[in-house]
C-alpha cells in the first residue's frame, strides 16, 4: 500500500510522513499530477489560510486531481485545514472549496479567543469508523473558522457551542484537530485509516 501526502504550501508533511514510516506504510508526496498513479489513497493535511492552500495546489497543478480524487470517494484523509477545504468555502476566503461535504466553515464568535488552541475531549458518534471508546481519548485544536453541522459529521467539540470537528462521507474521512499532534490518541486514528484502506472500504 502507498499513502500519497498532499503539500498545501504550509502544512506538517514531515510529521504525517513520520508516522506512516513508524506504521510500515510507504508514502509520497503528492507535488505533480503524475502521481496519484502511484498512490492508494491520500491524506490532506494543512495549516495556514483556505485561499493560498488552494492557490497552491492550482500552482502545482494538483488541485483538479485532488477534487476528482474526493469526488471519485478514493480513500482520503484530510486533517485541519485539509478538513476544511472538503467543505463548500470558508468566511476565511473567497475561493470554492472542494464541495465534497455541504456547508461553509465560519470564524469563532467574538466573544472566544481565537485561535482555538490546545487539547479538547471529542464526543465521537456511533457511526464513527474510528470506533473510540477511551473516556480519556483527548486531541490536539489549533484553528479560528470551524465547520459547521452537517449530515456527515461523525465527532464533534465544544467551544461555545457544539461544532463538527470530523465527518465522513464514504472512503472521504476528515478531522479538524491534528492526529499527528496528538499522540497515542492521533496514533489510533492513523492506524484505523491504514487498516480501512487495507480492507478496501471505509
Amino acid at each position: 500500500m502507498k499513502i500519497g501526502v498532499i503539500t498545501t504550501g504550509r502544512n506538517n508533511l514531515n510529521a504525517v510522513i513520520n508516522i506512516l514510516t513508524e506504521l510500515g506504510v510507504e508514502s509520497h508526496i503528492v507535488d505533480e499530477p503524475s502521481k496519484f498513479e502511484q498512490i492508494d489513497a491520500l491524506i490532506l493535511p494543512g495549516v495556514g489560510s483556505f485561499d493560498a492552500a488552494i492557490q497552491y495546489m492550482k500552482r502545482q497543478d494538483v488541485y483538479h486531481h485532488v477534487e476528482s480524487w474526493v469526488t471519485n470517494d478514493k480513500p482520503t484523509l484530510a486533517i485541519c485545514l485539509g478538513f476544511q477545504l472538503l467543505f463548500e468555502g470558508s468566511e476565511e476566503g473567497e475561493l470554492n472549496g472542494l464541495g465534497v461535504i455541504p456547508g461553509k466553515c465560519k470564524k469563532f464568535g467574538s466573544s472566544l479567543k481565537v485561535p482555538r488552541i490546545g487539547w479538547s475531549f471529542i464526543d465521537w458518534s456511533d457511526h464513527s469508523p474510528f470506533g473510540m471508546t477511551d473516556t480519556s481519548e483527548r486531541f490536539y485544536l489549533v484553528h479560528s473558522y470551524h465547520a459547521p453541522r452537517n449530515n456527515f459529521e461523525i465527532a464533534l467539540s465544544h467551544y461555545g457551542e457544539d461544532y463538527c470537528v470530523a465527518v465522513k462521507k464514504g472512503n472521504v474521512i476528515g478531522t479538524q484537530f491534528h492526529p499527528e499532534k496528538s499522540l497515542k490518541f492521533g496514533m489510533d486514528i492513523f492506524k484505523k485509516f491504514i487498516g480501512i484502506v487495507n480492507d478496501g472500504k471505509a
